[in-house]
């Protein structure tokens, strides 16, 4: 008697482990059909005249966004910037990113380390990870969202299953995320004068932003060899 219950117990473990990556997978795949690439005009196209419902419509798309790889969080950032003043964009680009980081961490959380296997062997990028000080939450939360290692559902997917700390999580992928979202913010408040000082200096500060973003990465992967090259 007791070793059945030792088995139901274990069974349901498995379960509840194998539910939400079934779950994660029926979602991608029905965004990927409905989504498919949006663009702003698409997104301004749809969103409400009513301000209130607007802000909620772009949290929403936040949402779905969360389980799609198939379209960049600077269009959000963007349309957001073009649909309202520029701290109204602000805040809702901020509490869009909450959920969007959010939802796909605690998946991955509740899917535990058996997605995480699954997601250093599918992402073979996603192994250098493992060079990074696990100790140091925050930080590997923060750079992993500013050099661009991966998509950043698959970011958020990947530390949930880890274990990482939700607190250090959700601070290190807002500060790491934060510079890009407000110089794409004003871009959008400008795009209708894309001659204005305004525009020119958004769109010249997203690009330094990916620049640096792809030169901190290659300084990286340079350290991380000479490491191990020294270490042998």
């Amino acid at each position: 008697m007791k070793l059945n219950r030792e088995k139901m117990t274990k069974g349901a473990t498995r379960l509840f482990q194998i539910v939400p990556i079934v779950l994660l997978v029926a979602v991608i795949i029905l965004c990927s059909s409905l989504v498919g690439r949006v663009s702003v005009a698409d997104i301004l196209n749809f969103a409400p005249s009513s301000y209130p419902l607007a802000a909620l419509a772009l949290v929403g798309i936040y949402a779905v966004k969360s389980m799609s790889v198939f379209f960049p969080l600077l269009v959000l950032y963007v349309s957001a910037g073009t649909l309202f003043s520029p701290w109204w964009a602000i805040l809702v680009n901020l509490v869009g990113l909450f959920v969007c980081v959010s939802i796909p961490y605690w998946l991955g959380r509740l899917s535990g380390r058996g997605l995480t296997e699954k997601l250093f062997k599918k992402y073979k990028k996603a192994e250098e990870i493992k060079r990074f000080n696990l100790e140091n939450q925050w930080f590997i939360c923060y750079i992993l969202r500013v050099i661009n290692l991966l998509p950043g559902d698959i970011v958020s997917l990947l530390l949930g299953s880890m274990g990482i700390g939700y607190k250090n999580y959700l601070l290190g992928s807002l500060a790491g995320l934060l510079p890009t979202m407000l110089a794409a913010t004003f871009l959008g408040s400008t795009i209708l004068t894309p001659t204005s000082p305004g525009f020119l200096c958004s769109a010249a500060a997203t690009v330094v932003i990916s620049v640096l973003s792809i030169l901190l990465y290659r300084r990286m992967q340079k350290k991380w060899k000479n490491h191990e090259t020294s270490s042998k």
